[in-house]
């Protein structure tokens, strides 16, 4: 399926069938329909393959990890190199749940653990410093997340269900009607 069919198709339920007038509105609004749907966790990963990676050398040489260049929207998972003989194990936290664990001893790191968050373009470790199975400099990390969707560089032409986006058509679908219904609701202002 096409860029342009999508927003033909959204555009149509708005009474522009030809594109006149609310096809840059379709675009935004087909975005942000894709982005409502892997926020709310509403996908399968077969939905957005081409915008779910892999990064198998992630290291904490510095502290924190500075992701920009791989265009991390979010974290799905994080484990120690699987190759790699260790005695840690790693978690992905929230940040939130940080400010517990500055609280309630029992839940910061013991020996074994390294707790890993996202705030924005960085990545961070923590771990127990006293004495802990991990080595910053040195320990590697398999990462899957998910990239940043960002349609800018699709043209009318751009098949959102061939390499390298791969969507899958019923999540298209979904999209499609969530974007249909968020603009008809702006037009009807």
């Amino acid at each position: 399926m096409t860029y342009l069919e999508v927003l033909t198709d959204i555009c149509s339920r708005v009474a522009d069938p030809e594109l006149d007038s609310y096809k840059e509105r379709a675009k935004d609004h087909f975005l942000r329909a894709i982005m409502t749907i892997v926020e709310a966790n509403a996908y399968t990963e077969n939905d957005i393959k081409g915008y779910l990676k892999l990064k198998t050398d992630l290291v904490f040489s510095t502290n924190p990890y500075d992701a920009s260049a791989l265009k991390l929207f979010k974290i799905l998972e994080i484990m120690p190199d699987p190759l790699v003989p260790n005695d840690f194990s790693a978690y992905l936290k929230e940040f939130s749940e940080l400010n517990l664990m500055s609280q309630i001893a029992e839940l910061q790191p013991k020996l074994t653990d390294v707790f890993i968050y996202q705030v924005g373009i960085n990545i961070y470790a923590v771990y127990n410093t006293s004495a802990s199975n991990f080595t910053v400099a040195s320990d590697t990390f398999y990462m899957k997340y998910i990239e940043d969707i960002d349609g800018s560089a699709w043209t009318d032409s751009t098949d959102l269900t061939a390499t390298p986006i791969f969507f899958n058509d019923s999540f298209i679908r979904r999209a499609i009607e969530i974007a249909s219904k968020t603009l008809l609701d702006e037009v009807n202002l």
